[in-house]
Formats: structure tokens, C-alpha cells, sequence
């Protein structure tokens, strides 16, 4: 079984390697054996019988792009532990998602899922990733979060939509708008009065965490000089919190690229 060892946070090893027409088994077997919560997680309904988990394996293996699967070398045979997909949904970006049992998780191998993943989604040529992801899966929205993603749609209370580049940038925004573009830099998921009523108005209105050196994550603007979210926003809303060592790097930088493109926490209607 060819692939790469990972070693997890946790000191255990598992073997990752790109998901192939063979594996339709091996990730139904993983779809099979998530705990209920993690099945309403990746499929908003839990309980799954074993044969709807191979069936649905088997059609979304039949749709996907590319994608990645792990196993536990240490089990007799090889034990499928979690997988992640790259499905196209229409004309849009191409859907990902992960899976990860019970048993693996906390462990960042949902991290090292997903970094396979976005270089495999690269080189087959696809620019960005969505991902449609619940509230409360706060893991998901943390491994996002963790390496730049734009939030770019609230479908429902209970929903949010996140779109990553593959390439390590970050995403910028999609032709043939004609509404404001308004960039919101915040580390909150909670919609913002002023930006909801202009999303209701038909602004376009997507939201970045910003950096934070506490966690590690990198701004693109501030470690690259670029960043296609800031750079195609009409308005940008620095909505971080305002005595933080990035938030003051990050102003800098926009007052020196786009002079009175920032509004300080709140937007004038459209």
C-alpha cells in the first residue's frame, strides 16, 4: 500500500494516500462506522445502515475529482480510519468533505486530510474549495479556519458555507456581481447586524478570520503582500479587536493599499 506516514498529534501513525476507484469498499466502511453525531455532521441524518453508507460511498466516489483516504497500518488488514472528497456541486466550486472516526480524531489528522487534499485538488486544476458546514461542528470551522478560508454564504440558521483556495491563498470573489463587495475581518461566526442588512439589501458580503499570531495563521495581505478577498472588496470592515497586535498590522496594511476603503466596525447602506 503505497502513500505517506503521518504521525499524529497523539503518536500514533497512519498511512494516507490519494483515493482510487478500488476504495469504494474502504469508504463506505468509514461512512458505516461514524458515530451518529459525526453521520448528522457529514450527512445532516444519522443512523445510516451499512448498506446505505456503501451506497452512498460508491455514488460520491463515482462523482468525486480526487480525494484522499487514511488507514491505520497497524490493524490486520489495513483499517480505513477517514477519508475527504472533492465533489463538484454545478458550476460552482467543487464540494470537499471530510470524515474522520471517532476513534482518530483530536489527533490533527483532520488537518493533515485536508492539506492532501486542497495539493490534490490543485494540481488536478481546481482553484477553490466549498464546504458547507453546520454551526455547531466547531472542529470543521476550526481546521478551516486554521488555514484560510472565506466564509461566503449563511444558507440557513444552521449552516455556513466556506470556500479555501488549494494553492495556499486565499479566495477572492466570483465574476458577474453587480452588488457591493464588503470584506468582513472577524473572528466571530455570528452575522453582524450592519453586514446582514446589507447582505439583505444585495450586497455580496464575505467574512475572513484575519491573522492571529496566538494560533499561528498567517494573513496572505500581511506574509505575501496579496490577498484576492481584500483586493476585489469595495468595502472592507475591520472588525477585529481593536488593541490586537494584528489588527494593527492589518490596518496599516489597508490604509497603505486602499486608503478609505476601511470602514472601523460598521457600514453604510448600500
Amino acid at each position: 500500500m503505497t502513500g505517506r506516514m503521518v504521525a499524529l498529534a497523539d503518536g500514533r501513525q497512519v498511512l494516507i494516500r490519494a483515493l482510487g476507484p478500488q476504495d469504494a469498499v474502504a469508504l463506505g466502511d468509514v461512512y458505516a462506522a461514524l458515530g451518529h453525531r459525526d453521520q448528522r455532521m457529514r450527512f445532516s441524518r444519522s443512523g445510516l445502515p451499512a448498506a446505505e453508507a456503501h451506497a452512498l460511498a460508491a455514488a460520491e466516489l463515482g462523482r468525486a475529482r480526487c480525494g484522499v483516504i487514511a488507514f491505520d497500518p497497524g490493524a490486520a488488514p489495513p483499517r480505513p480510519v477517514a477519508a475527504a472528497v472533492c465533489v463538484p456541486d454545478g458550476t460552482g466550486p467543487a464540494e470537499v468533505a471530510l470524515a474522520v472516526l471517532g476513534s482518530h480524531q483530536g489527533a490533527r489528522l483532520g488537518r493533515a486530510l485536508l492539506s492532501d487534499l486542497l495539493a490534490a485538488a490543485c494540481q488536478a486544476g481546481l482553484p477553490v474549495l466549498r464546504a458547507v458546514i453546520r454551526r455547531d461542528n466547531a472542529p470543521a470551522l476550526s481546521l478551516f479556519r486554521s488555514l484560510g478560508c472565506l466564509l461566503v454564504e449563511r444558507p440557513g440558521p444552521d449552516e455556513l458555507v466556506i470556500e479555501i483556495a488549494t494553492d495556499g491563498t486565499m479566495p477572492g470573489w466570483p465574476g458577474g456581481g453587480t452588488g457591493l463587495r464588503v470584506l468582513v475581518e472577524s473572528r466571530s461566526w455570528t452575522e453582524r447586524p450592519d453586514t446582514a442588512q446589507l447582505r439583505a439589501g444585495g450586497a455580496e458580503v464575505r467574512q475572513c478570520a484575519g491573522p492571529d499570531e496566538a494560533r499561528g495563521r498567517d494573513c496572505p495581505l500581511l506574509e505575501a503582500g496579496q490577498c484576492a478577498a481584500a483586493e476585489g472588496a469595495d468595502v472592507i470592515v475591520l472588525a477585529l479587536p481593536p488593541g490586537d497586535a494584528c489588527c494593527t498590522r492589518l490596518r496599516a496594511a489597508h490604509d497603505k493599499r486602499w486608503p478609505g476603503r476601511i470602514r472601523p466596525r460598521s457600514v453604510p447602506d448600500p
